[in-house]
């Protein structure tokens, strides 16, 4: 998947910046599909890349 990312770019880092920009995990996968054409499902997203918990969320 990450070869057919522009050069130099990792999953993580688009996965942070899409999330950054406020996309939900659907949408996400969504538009990994179509920007490398690698079908990928928004629970395996979440499962690769899980949200660091906040004190509100971990107790």
């Amino acid at each position: 998947m990450e070869l057919r990312l522009p050069p130099g770019r990792t999953l993580a880092a688009y996965v942070a910046t899409k999330r950054k920009q406020g996309l939900g995990w659907r949408r996400l996968a969504d538009e990994i599909v179509t920007d490398t054409g690698v079908p990928v499902s928004f629970t395996t997203l979440k499962r690769w890349f899980p949200e660091k918990q906040t004190r509100s969320t971990a107790a």
